[in-house]
């Protein structure tokens, strides 16, 4: 039973979709890891899983590291929307891609290594 701790969301334009950046947790025998969904704007992201309920995998991105935020190092992942349909991920080059999908949801995405990202 795998648990999400959501780092960021970031509304489209138009705020009909959002991408969630979240650090996931599989327990003891497994890495955290830093992962992207893309989801329906202002739609439930399950954070905890449940005895009905697991907890969804990144369906954008996931690498092999912790999210960074304060008190936290880590790979930065920085979502940013062109239009709503059309997400660009930034992410600390050198981190581990383990998944980068080309579309998700009708959304397209690309994901870019960057030395610095914004």
């Amino acid at each position: 039973m795998c648990g999400n701790e959501i780092v960021t969301r970031t509304a489209s334009p138009s705020g009909s979709r959002e991408a969630v950046v979240f650090e996931r947790n599989c327990g003891a025998t497994t890495k955290f890891s830093a992962q992207v969904s893309v989801i329906r704007g202002g739609a439930h992201f399950q954070e905890t899983p449940t005895f009905f309920w697991s907890t969804e995998p990144g369906n954008a991105l996931i690498i092999l590291d912790r999210v960074t935020r304060p008190g936290i190092w880590g790979t930065a992942v920085h979502p940013r929307w062109v239009d709503d349909l059309h997400l660009i991920l930034e992410y600390d080059a050198g981190a581990v891609v383990h998944f980068a999908a080309a579309s998700v949801k009708g959304v397209t995405v690309e994901a870019h290594p960057v030395e610095h990202p914004r």
